[in-house]
């Protein structure tokens, strides 16, 4: 059952439609989602520098407070990685017009 979900789909003409498929995905796409996690990834090793050191972390700390401020940014630098990860793999894509 399992690798009856992951085998490739493929459409009339041959093509595979798996949303896991490379192959179709714009390299830009590829880049900015690798871009995004790994900047988030960083904010996540420095997020009591980030609190510290700009308004946007005191504003934070003034807001949650020095312990609830802390794991807010965790939580948001967090998801930012999972959503870089995600787009650049391509489970998440753009608009397209």
């Amino acid at each position: 059952m399992l690798l009856k979900l992951f085998a490739g789909h493929y459409n009339h003409y041959g093509v595979s439609i798996s949303p896991w498929d490379p192959r179709g995905m714009p390299k830009e796409q590829i880049l900015i989602g690798a871009v995004i996690a790994v900047l988030c990834g960083i904010g996540l090793c420095k997020d009591r520098w980030f609190l510290t050191n700009t308004k946007k972390g005191r504003q934070l700390i003034d807001r949650f407070g020095q312990r609830h401020a802390i794991w807010v940014l965790r939580l948001l630098f967090g998801a930012g990685a999972v959503f870089g990860i995600l787009f650049a793999s391509g489970v998440i894509r753009p608009v397209q017009w």
